[in-house]
């Protein structure tokens, strides 16, 4: 991967601010918890099973338990302390785990889709896959994590989401 391909972000470090007392960060050498950072981590119940070519959206039951995960984290927390969800290399990882916060935000703090794009403003072009459908074939369209933030956002508004 070349550094004249702007898509090969993979190694490009990222700690960003995303919402008061959360950040995000991907591809840094260490992270240690102290007074000040708590690292947080993908739960492991909170995984992307593919059935072809696809990538999609964590499913409802891992956006639950991914809310349920991050509200307890921020819980423990020292008032002090922010949380930095750290994130495993890749683009697609990138992804869900901006597509997963952004659902945090929707469903515990009722925030609306333009507030959340509004907290991963600092994202670039191309630093986070789109998600496609479940074939082989070539990609003739894809969803953004904001599509996919408004069908929650849709969902829930309609009560068909429930995170206690």
């Amino acid at each position: 991967q070349g550094m004249s391909d702007p898509m090969s972000l993979d190694d490009v470090e990222l700690h960003r601010p995303v919402f008061e007392n959360i950040d995000i960060a991907q591809n840094k050498r260490t992270i240690a918890g102290n007074n000040f950072y708590r690292p947080f981590h993908m739960p492991k119940e909170c995984k992307y099973f593919s059935y072809c070519a696809d990538f999609g959206p964590m499913n409802i039951l891992s956006i639950v338990r991914f809310v349920t995960a991050l509200k307890a984290e921020l819980q423990d927390c020292a008032t002090t302390q922010k949380v930095i969800f750290i994130v495993e290399q890749g683009r697609q990882n990138l992804s869900n785990a901006v597509f997963l916060l952004g659902a945090f935000f929707i469903l515990e703090h009722r925030m609306s889709t333009e507030d959340v794009l509004h907290c991963f403003r600092w994202l670039r072009p191309g630093q986070v896959a789109g998600f496609r459908d479940a074939t082989y074939t070539p990609v003739d369209f894809e969803l953004s994590v904001n599509d996919c933030w408004g069908g929650l956002a849709r969902g829930a508004q309609l009560g068909w989401i429930c995170t206690e």
